[in-house]
This record gives structure tokens, C-alpha cells and sequence, in this order.
């Protein structure tokens, strides 16, 4: 999950772009220092871009035969990868008697598994550290909303205040 609207946002060029890629290693750094967490701002912005890579552009994803993949559950592992419970998965959703399965983006999950094998963990728990922080930051202190609105509204949707509720 990327924290920017769309992976255009890590790949784009433009003054835009460059202003929001600049800002947000900042933001995180504040939510971490916020919260007191230990948190690689710049290793976080790093690994979002590497998913943004892996990610479809919007056009691919208007592609409906590229996105249809229907697999019987037993070929999951062989087709999809073999480094993820799909029993768990499966048996979580309450899908345990599905036959089939359809998957969409199969490339992405295949290439997400090894993005998620080859990232450090430190980095991952900074990564689910910032996504735990950024979407609970609403709820908690008036200085994570105001973190947010500097990044998130004004930097990213050019919102210069918080709106009324």
C-alpha cells in the first residue's frame, strides 16, 4: 500500500511530484518522533517506491482480460507463490470449499513476495509503523493531525486547512 495517492507520485517527474517526494520522509519523521517510535523515514520512503515500481499504471489496470486469472486453489502455490498460506488466507475469508479463485494482478503478487522476501525487517516494521501512525492519526493527538494536514492536505492535495466537521 502506498501512502500517496498513486505511484505516479514516486515515479513522476514534475515540480509537484519532486515537492510532495521532498515533504514526506519529513512527515514520517515527525509521526515517529510523535509517537516515540524508532522509524527509518527515508528507508519507508524507499521501500513505497519499490512497490510503486511493481505496481500497475492506472492504464494496465482498465486491462479486464490481463486481470482475470482464474485458478483452481490447488494451483495457487505453483502459479501464484508458494511463500504464502493460501489456507490461512482462504480459510480467514470463509472461502475454506472455493475450487477457484480469480487473481487479479498476478504479476504484483509475485513480484510483492519478493519485494516483502528481500526487504530488511527493520524496515518493515517502519513501514507498518508509519501506515498504523498515518491512519490512526485523526484519532490521536492534535499534533498528528496537524502533521497530517501539513502533509497530507496541504503538500499532497494543495488543502491550506483542516475542514470543518
Amino acid at each position: 500500500m502506498l501512502w500517496v495517492p498513486n505511484r505516479d507520485y514516486y515515479l513522476n517527474e514534475g515540480e509537484n511530484y519532486d515537492a510532495i517526494r521532498a515533504a514526506y520522509p519529513e512527515y514520517l519523521s515527525t509521526i515517529f518522533g510523535l509517537a516515540g517510535v524508532e522509524g527509518d523515514a527515508n528507508a519507508v520512503y524507499e521501500f513505497e517506491r519499490e512497490l510503486a515500481l511493481i505496481q500497475w499504471p492506472a492504464e494496465e489496470l482498465r486491462n479486464i482480460q490481463r486481470l482475470y486469472n482464474v485458478l483452481s486453489v490447488s494451483d495457487l502455490p505453483s502459479e501464484v507463490t508458494r511463500t504464502f498460506d493460501w489456507d490461512a488466507m482462504l480459510g480467514a475469508a470463509h472461502l475454506e470449499a472455493a475450487e477457484q479463485v480469480i487473481v487479479m494482478q498476478m504479476d504484483y503478487v509475485q513480484a510483492l513476495t519478493e519485494l516483502l522476501t528481500e526487504t530488511d525487517v527493520r524496515t518493515l516494521r517502519s513501514y507498518y509503523n508509519a501506515r498504523i501512525l498515518g491512519g490512526f492519526s485523526g484519532f490521536l493527538s492534535e499534533e498528528f493531525v496537524d502533521a497530517d494536514q501539513d502533509f497530507n492536505g496541504a503538500v499532497v492535495r494543495g488543502r491550506q486547512e483542516l475542514p470543518d466537521l
